[in-house]
């Protein structure tokens, strides 16, 4: 099902908000041809991406002519401090199991985020009672690796309720995403924690 344009709109603003700050736009991001053909049409920018399966890398620089991916783990990022002025991770810690994995995908992201940059996360808010391997991430974990929400907002209508709308949903989804109780996911832009004076 491809996003609708309401989230789309939103998701891109918050990717320009913050990449306008920067002379030199590299972003990062969990690599997948989806999340890099939907980041090139809302901001046609440096993008870099990785993954650690070799058949998503593959199948991004398959579909995605001049894909930057490489094989990597985000415990271990093959970045220099600072490389990027934006990273996006959608539902990438919620595929760790344990607090001790994201909080080391946390440290590494952190640490390859510029100065004044951005960290876009898209995770679920609820547990999903059809997906045991996804874990719930905590509003809280971000802080213990020096980020902080800059802005948070949810999104993403109940995607079985979502997929069920058919035609109706260029009209249905926004009436549903009114719904807060019906908003599954919650996007957050994080950034490094000021230094106290």
């Amino acid at each position: 099902m491809a996003t609708p344009p309401p989230v789309r709109e939103r998701a891109g603003a918050a990717m320009r908000l913050w990449i306008d700050l920067f002379d030199e736009h590299r972003i990062l991001t969990n690599a997948s041809a989806i999340s890099f053909q939907a980041l090139k049409a809302l901001v046609p920018l440096a993008l870099f991406g990785i993954a650690l399966l070799a058949v998503r890398v593959n199948v991004t620089q398959r579909n995605v002519p001049g894909a930057r991916v490489q094989r990597a783990d985000a415990r271990a990022l093959p970045f220099a401090d600072g490389s990027f002025a934006v990273v996006t991770m959608v539902t990438v810690l919620s595929s760790l199991r344990s607090r001790a994995q994201r909080q080391r995908v946390l440290s590494e992201v952190a640490r390859v985020t510029a100065p004044g940059g951005a960290v876009v996360v898209y995770e679920p808010r609820v547990p999903n009672p059809f997906n045991h391997r996804t874990a719930l991430v905590r509003r809280g974990e971000a802080p213990a690796v020096g980020l902080q929400t800059h802005s948070s907002q949810t999104l993403t209508v109940i995607p079985p309720l979502a997929r069920r709308l058919g035609r109706l949903t260029p009209k249905g989804y926004g009436l549903l995403a009114r719904v807060p109780l019906l908003r599954t996911h919650r996007l957050s832009v994080l950034g490094h924690i000021a230094p106290s004076p």
